[in-house]
Order: structure tokens, then C-alpha cells, then sequence
């Protein structure tokens, strides 16, 4: 199996989580590939890596732009990529604001991949806007996998965060990190 893993920055604290990704996975028989957002040379503030941590680790650019209190980001290399390494399985971090992710949905249902967010699994305070995005960003997606502590909590109340939005009973994972999933 071929594991492809996208985020837009790789921090400090992410390390050993992808380290023993790649090490279980291909333990497993399977591949491990890292993506991560190049960083941008006027970057400044929350910066991520910049040199590679798995074997098979890939930067690619990506751009983001703030309005307000909303992010919206594009990865445009994205879907190049998953289609020249063909992955049985992609995740993504489950941001709402990135035009990519959205493209992925309809690449996954073409190239057959299990798609999957990786996220928080909580949004704080989100308006109107938000929540009607959200409801319909969480089909996209296959598999949920949310690492907040309190997520169970979150999945039982159909007002709340998972529900509330139209994930489907049965997608959502609650893990505290990553590797307890595999």
C-alpha cells in the first residue's frame, strides 16, 4: 500500500510522528510518501521545515492568502503529484480554506484513492459560512481522523462539530495522535 501524507508545513513537533509512520508503514510492506509545502524565503513567524525527515520526503510550493480571521490556500502542484505516484491512500490536513483539497475530492473518485483528513475535529466559533462549508468539505472525504481529546464527545451531539456538519456515522476516527491508528 502506498501511503501519500500533505501538509503545509512540517513542524518541529511533527517529526517522530512521521518517522514512525514511514517506519510502521513500510514495515508493513507499503510505501511512505511525505509532502510539505516549500517555504517561502520571506516566510517569517510560524515557518516549517525545510530539509527532509522520511526517506521519501517531497516540498512542493504553495500559497495562502489572509482575509480577516479566514486562510485560504492552494497547493497547485497537488494533483499532479498524487497523479504520477498513483497512492492507495492520501491525507490531508482538514482545512476548509485549502482550493486543493476540494479539487482532491473529485481526483480521488477518478483515480480510486481513499481520501482522508487528518484534523483537529474542532473549529472554534465558526460562523454561518464556515458551517455550511464544512458540511459539505467533510463529504469529500472518506475516512476522518481527529486528535482532539475530546472528539467523542464532539461525534455523539449532532449539533457539534462532526454531525452537526454532515460527516456520516461511522468515517470518524478519534485517535490522540496519528500513529496509535496504525
Amino acid at each position: 500500500m502506498r501511503v501519500l501524507f500533505y501538509l503545509d508545513r512540517l513542524m518541529h513537533y511533527h517529526v517522530a510522528t512521521f518517522q514512525e509512520l514511514e517506519r510502521r508503514i513500510e514495515e508493513g510492506g507499503g510505501e511512505f510518501i511525505l509532502v510539505s509545502g516549500k517555504k517561502n524565503e520571506a516566510e517569517t513567524g510560524r515557518v516549517g521545515i525545510s530539509e527532509s525527515v522520511v526517506r521519501q520526503h517531497i516540498f512542493i510550493p504553495y500559497k495562502e492568502w489572509i482575509w480577516g480571521t479566514y486562510t485560504v490556500r492552494s497547493q497547485p502542484s497537488l494533483p499532479h503529484l498524487i497523479e504520477s505516484v498513483t497512492p492507495d491512500v492520501v491525507i490531508v490536513m482538514g482545512h476548509v480554506g485549502s482550493l486543493t483539497y476540494w479539487r482532491l475530492g473529485k481526483l480521488a473518485k477518478k483515480l480510486g484513492f481513499k481520501y482522508v483528513t487528518w484534523q483537529c475535529g474542532y473549529e472554534y466559533n465558526a460562523g454561518s459560512l464556515k458551517h455550511e462549508l464544512t458540511k459539505r468539505f467533510f463529504r469529500l472525504f472518506d475516512h476522518h481522523l481527529a486528535y482532539n481529546t475530546t472528539i467523542v464527545s464532539m461525534v455523539a451531539f449532532s449539533g457539534h462539530m462532526f454531525l452537526g456538519r454532515g460527516l456520516r456515522q461511522g468515517r470518524c476516527i478519534s485517535t490522540s495522535t496519528l500513529v496509535v491508528l496504525l
